[in-house]
């Protein structure tokens, strides 16, 4: 009877949110995108499909003040050991908004402005520090479709600078700028420099993969993103999951995509450019792996 009692213990699954955001619609004075709206819903439905509750937010609907209202309702759901995997496509720059330099991605903005009038609506390293803070012990996984926003800290002197000469999505980012902090990797050590102590909360656990680099763009073909179409058919093909257990983790979608980009996209446009439409996916924040998809 002990014995059977203890065999009959409850288990308790660990809950797995996805909060999607695509935005191809900016203000007059920005470039539209053509693909980020359907690399969010094609995220969205990989990721519902396979046991998430996912949220998906698109063009107007995918501001900054939706993302923080989303999270904050969901720090009173998720518990230590659960996942939120934050999926963003849309501009992402290094350059000056406000009186700040830095990287930035820019969800859907209510107005035409200048640079200094959108900095609240836009999100750096720090603000995104803040928005995930109350998630404590949460790990947090951030997939993000954008150029400059990611990187490994050991690769920041290796990245490829991949900004075409001709081509600027928005008008002030910056070539060559040698702007070199990886958004994630940024995150990552903002909240380790806080040194909690025994009483504090444990921080979220920050996983990161970007489409490209600190000093690259990512890209978009036929309405769709390269990096999230890879991205999507790694899980969907069942192709990430390189040791067929049944399971997809962090380090074996990064494999197949990088590999994915690397042998089509940039063995294509890459040979005829000289590199200027070349990009690799980065894997950045804990060392550890982590299981994201698990097939039944």
């Amino acid at each position: 009877m002990l014995l059977s009692s203890c065999t009959l213990q409850p288990t308790t699954e660990p809950e797995r949110y996805a909060l999607v955001f695509g935005v191809n619609d900016y203000p007059a004075d920005y470039n539209d995108l053509s693909g980020a709206v359907n690399d969010a819903e094609s995220i969205h439905r990989v990721l519902e499909s396979r046991g998430f509750n996912s949220q998906v937010f698109t063009n107007q609907n995918a501001t900054r003040q939706a993302m923080e209202e989303e999270i904050s309702a969901l720090e009173s759901q998720l518990s230590p050991g659960d996942m939120l995997l934050l999926y963003y496509a849309g501009h992402g720059i290094q350059g000056t908004i406000g009186d700040e330099y830095d990287e930035f991605i820019i969800p859907a903005l209510t107005q035409n402005a200048g640079l200094s009038e959108i900095r609240d609506q836009v999100i750096n390293s720090r603000d995104l520090k803040t928005i995930l803070s109350g998630l404590s012990g949460v790990e947090i996984v951030l997939i993000f479709d954008a150029c400059n926003t990611g990187g490994f800290v050991e690769q920041t002197n290796e990245v490829i600078n991949t900004l075409p000469r001709n081509y600027s999505p928005l008008p002030y980012i910056q070539e060559g700028s040698g702007y070199s902090v990886p958004f994630f990797s940024a995150v990552a050590e903002f909240f380790k420099a806080d040194s909690p102590t025994r009483d504090d909360p444990p921080p979220p656990e920050i996983h990161g993969i970007t489409a490209a680099g600190p000093s690259e763009e990512s890209w978009e073909f036929a309405s769709r993103g390269v990096f999230t179409t890879a991205f999507v058919d790694g899980i969907e093909s069942g192709r990430a999951d390189v040791n067929r257990d049944n399971r997809i983790t962090l380090d074996e979608i990064y494999i197949h995509t990088f590999n994915t980009i690397q042998n089509t996209w940039n063995s294509q446009y890459g040979a005829t450019t000289g590199a200027d439409y070349a990009f690799l996916p980065h894997r950045t924040g804990n060392p550890y792996d982590l299981i994201l998809i698990q097939e039944n």
